[in-house]
C-alpha cells in the first residue's frame, strides 16, 4: 500500500513537471533513512545518575566506521581518559563512585573519522549522603517461595529484614514492572513487618517509589509506619486520606511531597488516584528525628485504616534531613531515571528497502504517546 501511494505521488510530480521537487524529496528521504542519527550517543543520557557501578553505554553507528573508542574521564578536557576499544556499538564498563564525562571516537582503519558530543553521568554512593537507615529495592535481597515473598532485606548497614505477618500475608514479586525493574505487589491483605533487632528506627527523610491500585473509601490507607503492636508516637510514616491525598498528621514528618507537589491536607495536595507512579518524599524541616520503635509496610493497623493495594519498587530512608537539599534531589532524580527515564528510542533502526514495517518501543514506563 505504501509502495502504491509513493508511486502515485511520484507520478503526480512528474506530470506537474516539477522534477526538481521530486529529486529533492528522494534525496531528503534517503538521507533521513541512512544518516538519521549517526555518530550520536544513546545511553547514558545527559546527567544520568545511578548507584550501580556497572555502567551501560550505547551509541549510534557512523558510516564506514569499523571500530569505536569509548573515552571516560573525570575532567571534561579528557586529559587522562580511560580508553576502551570495541567493535560493536555498545558495551558495559565498571566505574567507581564519582562524576564522569564520556564520548565516543569513530574509527576507520585505525583513524578517527568522527567524535561524538560529550555527556556526563554520575555513579554515587547513597551511604555518602548520611546515615542510610533503610534501602529496600525490589530487585535485590528478596527471598522467594515460588513467586511469594518470604522476606525483603534492607541493603543498609543494619540489614533489617521485613517478613509477612503470616503465610496468608505474603506479597508477590512481579518482574519487569517498570523499565525492566521488579516490584513487590501487595493485594490488599499482604504486609511486611520489620525486624528491627530490638532497635528504634530514627528517620528524618523517607523516599518511596510505588503505585496505588485501590483508592481509600471512607478511611485512610496505611502504606509505611508502625506495625500496630505498641503505643506511642509517631504512628504513621506515609498514609492517604480517603480523598487520595497524603495525610500529613501523626507522622514523624512535617513536609510531604508527591512528584514534587506538596501535600497540605485532605483538600490541598496531589491526588494519587490520578498518578500512575508516585515518588514521595517525607522529611522534617528541623534536625529532630522521631524514632519508630517498630516499622511495617502495608500493615492494616486498625483505627479506621484500610489496607494498601499496589506495587512498591523502592524505599530509601535516612536519619538526616535531606528532603529539599541537593542530595535529596539526587535521590529523586535517581528514582525517576531508574524507573521512568526520558523517552529514548535507542539506536537507529535501519529498515531494508526503505518502506518495510518496523516497530519502535518506548518501554513500559511510558503510559501515553503523542506522535
Amino acid at each position: 500500500m505504501i509502495h502504491c501511494n509513493l508511486f502515485g505521488f511520484v507520478l503526480y510530480l512528474f506530470n506537474m513537471k516539477k522534477l526538481h521537487i521530486l529529486c529533492f524529496f528522494i534525496t531528503l528521504f534517503l538521507k533521513s533513512l541512512i544518516f538519521a542519527q549517526q555518530g550520536t550517543l544513546v545511553l547514558p543520557t545527559k546527567d544520568y545518575i545511578q548507584t550501580d557501578s556497572l555502567v551501560s553505554f550505547s551509541w549510534n553507528k557512523y558510516l564506514n566506521a569499523d571500530e569505536y573508542q569509548v573515552e571516560i574521564d573525570t575532567n571534561i578536557s579528557f586529559s587522562t581518559p580511560l580508553l576502551v576499544s570495541v567493535i560493536s556499538n555498545d558495551t558495559a564498563i565498571y566505574r567507581g563512585y564519582g562524576n564522569y564525562f564520556w564520548r565516543v571516537n569513530y574509527l576507520y582503519q585505525g583513524t578517527i573519522i568522527h567524535t561524538s558530543q560529550i555527556r556526563s553521568f554520575e555513579v554515587y554512593d547513597l551511604n555518602s549522603f548520611g546515615t542510610l537507615k533503610l534501602w529496600l529495592d525490589a530487585g535485590n535481597n528478596v527471598q522467594l517461595n515460588g513467586l511469594e515473598v518470604d522476606s525483603w532485606q534492607s541493603s543498609s548497614a543494619n540489614g533489617f529484614v521485613f517478613s509477612p505477618a503470616s503465610n496468608s500475608n505474603k506479597p508477590e514479586l512481579f518482574s519487569n514492572v517498570l523499565n525492566n525493574n521488579s516490584a513487590l505487589y501487595f493485594d490488599g491483605s499482604d504486609n511486611l513487618i520489620g525486624d528491627l533487632q530490638g532497635s528504634n528506627l530514627p528517620i528524618q527523610t523517607l523516599f518511596a517509589f510505588f503505585s496505588l491500585e485501590n483508592a481509600p473509601t471512607s478511611n485512610m490507607t496505611h502504606i509505611f509506619g508502625r506495625d500496630g503492636s505498641g503505643g506511642g508516637a509517631p504512628i504513621h510514616c506515609l498514609r492517604l486520606y480517603s480523598s487520595f491525598r497524603i495525610h500529613p498528621s501523626q507522622t514523624a514528618f512535617n513536609n510531604h511531597f508527591c512528584n514534587g507537589v506538596k501535600a497540605i491536607n485532605s483538600n490541598i495536595g496531589p491526588t494519587l488516584d490520578t498518578i500512575p507512579w508516585a515518588i514521595t518524599t517525607q522529611f522534617r524541616g528541623t534536625a529532630n528525628s522521631q524514632p519508630y520503635p517498630d516499622f511495617a509496610i502495608a500493615k492494616n493497623i486498625g483505627g479506621g485504616s484500610e489496607p494498601f493495594k499496589g506495587k512498591i519498587l523502592e524505599v530509601i530512608a535516612f536519619e538526616e534531613h535531606l528532603g529539599n537539599n541537593a542530595n535529596g534531589q539526587k535521590i529523586r532524580d535517581y528514582l525517576r531515571q531508574k524507573y521512568s527515564p526520558e523517552v529514548n528510542l535507542g539506536n537507529d533502526a535501519t529498515v531494508s528497502y526503505g518502506f518495510c514495517d518496523t516497530t519502535l518501543s518506548t518501554g513500559n514506563h511510558i503510559v501515553s504517546h503523542l506522535w
